[in-house]
């Protein structure tokens, strides 16, 4: 039991950094600071910050995906 606790929160983990990662990627493509990705997204720029560092989850990534989604239009 253990065992499978210890896998899934490295999947949990390696989800954190992907969509970091990718949060990242996306908003440096669209030439955009944090602060106008939080601004769009209606977060704080230390939110950002802390998604793009892999310190916070993905609970608000429809809010960032319709940002970015807005600047590649």
């Amino acid at each position: 039991m253990l065992r499978s606790l210890v896998g899934s929160e490295m999947c949990i983990r390696d989800s954190i950094k992907v969509f970091g990662i990718n949060v990242k990627k996306y908003r440096v493509s669209c030439n955009m600071f944090q602060e106008k990705l939080a601004e769009k997204s209606n977060l704080h720029t230390t939110y950002i910050s802390a998604i793009e560092c892999f310190r916070r989850n993905k609970d608000n990534q429809l809010s960032i995906f319709k940002s970015i989604s807005f600047f590649e239009e």
